[in-house]
């Protein structure tokens, strides 16, 4: 075969190759994800359109040139695989959020003992769980709903053609009645025990009527604390009246929605504090929003009614669970089994795709893209708050928006692409204000004349806010109610 012929077939390989990346990349982006992960594509379509360019230009060259870069691409090509060989050989990665927690952890206890002379529990979630199983007790390893991204939910490993159960469905908690393991940022975990529908509430609050609900995410669920001094705990003191708390950690706001919708609207409380945490909860939203089922919660008619399919979640979490802790076996258990991403499991096209070259060499550039806030995430943002107040609003309920602040803000080390823009707070509060939602922002009524903010924090560190600074803003919160109605 001549060398002309030669090159041509190869440009021509390489240009249908492009051809098809950009079609599939389109396919998965437009058809599969209905237009809702197009930020996470923009990468494919960027090198897709540039191959099919750039190798239909090029058959306009001269033969010589045409072979230099052949021959360069193809070198290229067998260097990057090459190198995704050993990094898969030699298992080298960027570490993972889990990687970097338990980093943390160990810096934190490193810096309380010296400091304060309190030995911390440097353990993760899950090494406390198969601690204790050892020893007899059977706790509950909580996989927050926003873990469940990946897979979009969960499915009924039951299910048979012609069921009237779901084939798929996403839990909006943990399971129900059982010893779940909470966090440690008081220097040892908090286990507590969940209620009929595995949120962290005294289970007989369920039976009463209730007069104020409160969403969020890890700050309502405040599971580093004893029941009785969370978010619920001290406004049930302060009140006394019934209070459920419907916060789960890492939730956003579409999360928050369907755990309104799910279980917040059969309670018809008089009172919904949505609580809006700025450190994280934009971000969240933009992975939530690609969820076909999440989704589904901005149409105001739609529900799992998973407040009757107790005993079906029950069944099929965890099974879901120890899918997750087998799949990966053991060793890598944790980091996977709390990703949100839905990793591919066939080995192959893991290699195929680069993938531990590409998360290696793009990870802080992920990072910089997922904490960016774009106008698609503030409407986003928008349409769900319009769904909970009409939601709440369907029971004769008031809807409260409370604006908490980052905990960040007050670390100086702390760099955060949403801390550089000061969270957005502006724009925030605009559309809270545009959609005459009653506001109580606790930036300016409570954290902007602390003169010493770090006393809110749990060992003047990266915490939550700790337990007198709970009480202090349930009262902030309810002197705010009172004096407006």
């Amino acid at each position: 075969m001549e060398k002309k012929s030669l090159l041509n077939i190869l440009i021509s390989f390489f240009l249908i190759i492009s051809v098809l990346i950009l079609i599939y990349t389109h396919y998965k982006s437009h058809i599969i994800y209905d237009s809702n992960r197009v930020s996470h594509y923009i990468i494919y379509y960027i090198i897709s359109l540039s191959g099919v360019l750039f190798f239909s230009s090029i058959y306009f060259l001269n033969e010589s040139l045409k072979e230099n870069i052949i021959i360069s691409f193809i070198t290229l090509i067998f260097l990057l695989y090459s190198t995704e060989l050993i990094f898969n050989y030699l298992n080298l990665k960027k570490k993972n959020d889990v990687d970097l927690a338990k980093d943390r952890r160990l810096k934190r206890a490193e810096i309380i003992l010296e400091k304060y002379g309190v030995e911390v529990d440097t353990r993760s979630q899950l090494e406390v769980h198969q601690d204790l199983k050892k020893k007899g007790i059977d706790t509950h390893l909580l996989v927050t709903p926003y873990r469940m991204l990946g897979t979009d939910g969960i499915l009924n490993y039951s299910w048979k053609e012609g069921q009237e159960k779901p084939k798929k469905f996403f839990p909006l908690s943990g399971s129900a009645n059982k010893l779940t393991i909470g966090g440690a940022e008081t220097g040892r975990y908090n286990i507590y025990k969940s209620d009929r529908y595995g949120f962290n509430n005294i289970d007989q609050e369920w039976d009463k009527k209730i007069n104020t609900v409160i969403i969020g995410d890890s700050a309502i669920h405040a599971a580093y604390l004893p029941v009785e001094q969370g978010w619920a705990g001290n406004f049930k003191k302060l009140t006394n009246k019934p209070v459920l708390s419907l916060g789960i950690g890492n939730n956003g706001h579409l999360l928050n929605l369907a755990t309104l919708i799910e279980y917040g609207k059969s309670m018809k409380p008089n009172i919904v504090l949505w609580v809006y945490v700025e450190e994280n909860d934009l971000v969240e939203l933009k992975n939530e929003i690609k969820s076909e089922i999440l989704s589904k919660y901005l149409n105001e008619n739609f529900d799992q009614n998973l407040i009757e399919m107790q005993d079906l979640i029950e069944k099929n979490y965890q099974i879901f669970v120890n899918k997750k802790i087998k799949e990966n076996k053991i060793k890598e258990t944790e980091s996977e089994l709390f990703s949100i991403e839905n990793k591919p499991s066939n080995k192959f096209l893991s290699f195929v795709k680069l993938t531990k070259l590409r998360n290696y060499l793009f990870y802080d550039l992920k990072l910089y893209f997922t904490s960016r806030i774009t106008n698609k995430t503030l409407s986003d943002f928008e349409k769900v708050l319009v769904t909970a107040k009409k939601t709440t609003e369907s029971f004769n309920g008031e809807f409260y928006f409370i604006y908490l602040p980052a905990t960040t803000r007050y670390l100086e080390d702390y760099k955060y692409n949403l801390k550089d823009n000061d969270y957005y707070r502006d724009e925030v509060l605009d559309i809270v204000k545009k959609l005459k939602i009653p506001l109580i922002d606790l930036y300016e009524l409570h954290f902007k004349n602390i003169e010493d903010p770090l006393s809110t924090l749990s060992f003047r560190m990266h915490s939550h806010y700790n337990q007198g600074t709970l009480q202090d803003i349930s009262k902030v919160i309810l002197d705010f109610l009172n004096k407006n109605n």
